[in-house]
């Protein structure tokens, strides 16, 4: 798998489970942006070793954030996904600019 491979499968991930701010999981199934990550790329929702895939695909999404956003300091895709006015939406468009 490829880093745009994997976005397009977080995408569809957060597209059937759903998206969530504050866990990596939830209760109900629903991951946050880098919990969706580790989950498609290996099947778990968190990770003590990045696969060279998933790092990849983190560094590129904190790069656009960083632009898109206009957040020169942005280093945490956690804290990003987590912001109080953080949609959905916004998680999937960023996911997008890795395709």
């Amino acid at each position: 798998m490829d880093v745009s491979e994997l976005a397009m499968k977080t995408i569809e991930l957060l597209e059937d489970k759903g998206w969530t701010q504050g866990h990596y999981t939830n209760d109900d199934g629903q991951h946050c942006l880098v919990g969706a990550i580790f989950t498609t790329a290996d099947g778990h929702d968190s990770s003590t070793e990045y696969d060279s895939i998933s790092a990849n695909l983190i560094d590129e999404l904190v790069i656009a954030a960083r632009r898109k956003y206009d957040s020169p300091s942005l280093i945490s895709l956690t804290w990003w996904n987590d912001q109080p006015n953080r949609t959905k939406e916004e998680v999937i468009d960023l996911l997008l600019t890795a395709v």
